[in-house]
Order: C-alpha cells, then sequence, then structure tokens
C-alpha cells in the first residue's frame, strides 16, 4: 500500500460526517417529509458514508491497521444498510440489514478510535478518538 495520502482522509471523514447528517435528517420523524424524500435523503447520506469510509481506507499508509480495518468495517455497514433502500426485501431482512449495518458501522467506528489512542498522530488525534466514539455510540444506540 505505501504512502498513506492524508487528503483522502480527511476528504473521507467530511464525506462521513455529511453523509451521517444528511441521513440523521431523513431518518428524523419529527421532521415533515414525505416518505419516498426520507428514502432520498438516507440513500444519499449512507452514500456519502460508504465512500466517505472507503476513501479514509484508502487513505492509510498502513495496511491493515485498526483504523484501516475499522474505516472498510464502516463502509461494508453503510453498505448494508443502504441495501434495503435500493431493493426490496421482507420486513424481517430489511430489519436484519439495518440492525447488521448499524452493528458494522459502530464496530468500525470504535477500532478506528481505539487504532488513534494507540497510534494516534498528534495532529487530530482527539478529534478522532472523540469523533469515531461517538459515532461508535450512535450507530450502537440505533440498534
Amino acid at each position: 500500500m505505501g504512502k498513506g495520502n492524508h487528503t483522502k482522509e480527511i476528504i473521507g471523514s467530511w464525506m462521513q460526517a455529511i453523509g451521517n447528517a444528511i441521513e440523521a435528517y431523513g431518518s428524523t420523524p419529527s421532521i415533515p417529509l414525505d416518505d419516498e424524500t426520507r428514502d432520498d435523503l438516507n440513500r444519499v447520506g449512507l452514500t456519502m458514508q460508504a465512500v466517505g469510509s472507503g476513501l479514509e481506507a484508502d487513505g492509510q499508509s498502513t495496511p491493515y491497521s485498526f483504523e484501516y480495518v475499522g474505516a472498510v468495517i464502516t463502509s461494508i455497514g453503510s453498505v448494508e444498510e443502504l441495501l434495503p433502500l435500493l431493493r426490496d426485501f421482507s420486513l424481517e431482512a430489511d430489519y436484519l440489514l439495518e440492525t447488521q449495518g448499524n452493528i458494522l458501522q459502530g464496530l468500525g467506528s470504535a477500532l478506528q478510535a481505539y487504532d488513534e489512542i494507540i497510534n494516534g498522530t498528534p495532529s487530530g488525534a482527539y478529534e478522532g478518538i472523540i469523533g469515531n466514539s461517538l459515532q461508535s455510540i450512535g450507530c450502537f444506540i440505533s440498534v
């Protein structure tokens, strides 16, 4: 893999954060949106999260570090949660995909936070720990 690309990591982090905000807006019951608009916002948000996590993984200098593996797992979780919005599944399958997707996103974010704790660079380590910890907690609350 070689040298990391810090710019990819930053862009990926921002994409993931913006995607998370878009999905949260679309998922907030008190906001008066029709079902189609709600689903569209969730599709856009989850897609941005998946791509952002992928960019974070691709920007890593160390393959198979906790941060790399965490970003990949987070991206897979976003895609898994996105699937019911792209294709019709049974109600049980929708629930299972959403639940597993949230668990994977939470696990991936926890691994990324752990990597920052044990290997964090001085610039951005605290932000990475706090951001990934909050993301992880939010995903597990959603389950």
